[in-house]
């Protein structure tokens, strides 16, 4: 009667066991899909880092709940957030965030993570160079201002024409534009400005005073 409970706890033991072999081997196999990803956050005029700078790694385009979480790290006195990514899904999305700075956002395809060696048995992946720049622009916010005829009443119709070799005037965040006597106004300038959406823009007399105008496409 005594070896029966003997019998019961063996198997219990070597499911214990089996169990802890196959979380090991599970951890082992999650550790050598990701990857060190530094990411250096530069001040996009100056070039000079961003120390303080959050910076987000997530899989949008992950199609099962199974996919790697969100992580983010913080840029240290270098502007390198060192992060650890897995080459899942259709690539990842980095946010970084910054105080006195516009959010920034850059995607990086799967491809490009795959080609990554994943870290050494006995290296230290702080010593790796940055996989990414990305670089963000201090306040305020980019804006776009149409320059109205005084007396002028009616609808303007705006031309935007923005370039990529159209180079943005250091420390420059608003761009004014004249509207001619017709009511019609041409918008070039570099490409920074796509993200000022024309439903954005704003009009003044060119007196300076505002109208309320409402804008669209």
């Amino acid at each position: 009667m005594l070896t029966l409970p003997m019998r019961f706890r063996l198997p219990a033991h070597y499911l214990c066991c089996a169990i802890f072999q196959l979380g090991f081997v599970a951890g082992c196999q999650t550790l050598q899909g990701t990857r060190p990803f530094p990411v250096l956050v530069n001040d996009a005029e100056t070039k000079t880092p961003i120390s303080g700078a959050e910076v987000v790694v997530s899989y949008p385009m992950s199609r099962t709940s199974l996919g790697p979480s969100d992580s983010s790290r913080t840029t240290g006195n270098d502007g390198v957030a060192r992060l650890w990514v897995a080459p899942f899904g259709d690539g990842i999305t980095l946010q970084a965030a910054a105080k006195g700075y516009l959010p920034e956002s850059k995607d990086v395809a799967v491809t490009a993570i795959q080609k990554i060696a994943p870290a050494g048995l006995f290296e230290s992946a702080d010593d790796r160079s940055a996989n990414v720049i990305i670089e963000m622009y201090s306040e305020p916010q980019f804006t776009v201002e149409l320059i109205v005829p005084i007396g002028y009443r009616g609808l303007v119709k705006v031309d935007v024409d923005l370039q990529d070799d159209i180079v943005c005037p250091r420390n420059q965040r608003s761009f004014g534009y004249p509207v001619s006597p017709a009511g019609e106004a041409k918008v070039v300038g570099p490409s920074l400005l796509r993200r000022v959406l024309p439903q954005s823009y704003h009009a003044r007399y060119a007196d300076g005073t505002t109208l309320d105008g409402e804008m669209s496409c």
